[in-house]
């Protein structure tokens, strides 16, 4: 919900009406308080929606669900499927579009990332004819910087115990593609190196289905004393919770089995986190491996130990890739630019 935030908002500030519509409320919702939206999970609300605001373009995110609706009001504009990520739920979805199950209404398929891109085309082979846009996430430099801490450090007291101590930062759900059992088994190596070494974990916990089984690993580790979990950080004070991972001298780590491209390692870099993540598709695309942070192969655990060691341990190191990462990002995922790429793909669709 945040990258497509970051799309509707610039769009908005180009003069394009961008709105929302979401099936079902949830915390995310509360981003989208200065962007146009409406939730409803009723059938026929989709249409009624669409034709009030006569839209010229129609984008379904991660679902095909209702969209027979377009049907029912004789829509005629350009429809677009767009995903983040790839799991089962993704496929049962690009099968109905490449078996004809859409009714031909899909024009276009847009992606995040090349890796993204490549599920898309391996999927489609019988919709060769639909042209793939890569609309990277983009990254809001203005917001995401190196600042102070104190927007974090107030709302969690711990926080400020741990001040002085070397903290490692994750964020994700807690469910098995994000691999928190790795972290774990991770962190408590490195702790064997590092006594004074802490984790801090951000999590949507109503999302994250399993967070009792989290809750009982720790205590098996007996690392009840070296973990916070914070849950559902308000968006505005993530850029404190980076700033604080990078000005304790620590490391961001992601363990993901599987991404598409993900915003929070971008959100790390550009707020000058080193990063150690897996060496997955759409993660390898962020982090470059020893220019902009660290990868490592998902099955071996030594080589993310050894990598987050070097960092821990090498100031120099620590900010030269900090400082290297924020320049990449900064360019790459400029979000004025991308979101000019994306609206000008958009024009051209709509005019074809």
């Amino acid at each position: 919900e945040t990258a497509i935030y970051n799309r509707l908002r610039t769009l908005i500030s180009f003069n394009v009406k961008a709105h929302a519509y979401f099936y079902h409320g949830g915390t995310g919702t509360s981003l989208y308080k200065d962007i146009p939206y409406h939730i409803s999970s009723r059938v026929d609300d989709l249409g009624t929606y669409i034709q009030k605001h006569r839209f010229n373009v129609v984008t379904y995110i991660n679902t095909i669900d209702n969209i027979e609706e377009l049907g029912r009001i004789d829509y005629k504009g350009k429809v677009i499927f767009e995903f983040h990520g790839n799991n089962s739920s993704i496929s049962e979805e690009l099968y109905k579009i490449n078996s004809g199950q859409d009714k031909g209404y899909i024009n276009a398929i847009v992606v995040p990332s090349d890796y993204v891109a490549e599920v898309a085309r391996s999927n489609l082979t019988n919709r060769k004819d639909l042209p793939i846009f890569v609309a990277r996430n983009p990254i809001d430099i203005s917001v995401f910087y190196k600042q102070s801490t104190d927007e974090i450090v107030n709302i969690y007291p711990i926080l400020k115990a741990w001040q002085g101590l070397p903290i490692i930062g994750w964020v994700g759900r807690l469910d098995s593609n994000k691999n928190w059992e790795k972290l774990l088994s991770i962190f408590a190596a490195l702790k064997s190196d590092n006594s004074d070494l802490k984790l801090a974990i951000v999590s949507d916990i109503s999302t994250s289905p399993d967070v009792q089984l989290f809750n009982k690993k720790v205590i098996q580790y007996n690392l009840t004393d070296d973990i916070i979990l914070l849950p559902n950080v308000p968006y505005e004070k993530m850029p404190s919770y980076y700033s604080l991972i990078a000005q304790s001298g620590g490391v961001f780590l992601s363990t993901s089995l599987s991404e598409g491209y993900p915003l929070n390692l971008l959100e790390a870099q550009a707020c000058e986190c080193p990063i150690v993540c897996t060496d997955i598709g759409g993660s390898n695309e962020i982090v470059t491996d020893k220019l902009t942070g660290f990868t490592f192969p998902v099955e071996d655990d030594n080589i993310a130990i050894l990598q987050t060691n070097e960092l821990l341990n090498n100031g120099k190191l620590r900010k030269e890739i900090g400082d290297t990462s924020r320049n990449n990002v900064s360019i790459r995922n400029n979000l004025e630019q991308n979101i000019k790429a994306y609206s000008n793909w958009i024009t051209d669709l709509v005019k074809k």
